[in-house]
């Protein structure tokens, strides 16, 4: 379920490209991620939206298409998604 606030909230604070069949977060993740990690994404998962107060939280798993899987957090204060890799042993 998308919470309008937040999805307003999240078009305003992400600077992307032209809204699609994805949302703007979406297509700055995606470029954060072969930018950042050199993973192209084959798909999103487990995406968790949030309105807090006047906080916005949002979550989501983020596959490669390489098979490697991240855990991404997009950061209100940084303005950035912070990614952390899953590894093998640990679960995410």
């Amino acid at each position: 379920m998308r919470l309008p606030i937040l999805t307003a909230a999240l078009t305003l604070s992400l600077a992307g490209a032209s809204a699609g069949a994805e949302a703007d977060w979406e297509l700055t993740l995606r470029k954060q991620m072969e930018d950042e990690h050199r993973c192209k994404t084959d798909y999103l998962s487990h995406i968790v939206e949030r309105q807090i107060g006047d906080r916005f939280l949002l979550s989501a798993k983020v596959h490669c298409k390489d098979k490697r899987t991240f855990d991404a957090n997009w950061d209100q204060q940084a303005r950035r998604f912070e990614i952390r890799r899953c590894g093998d042993v640990e679960t995410c």
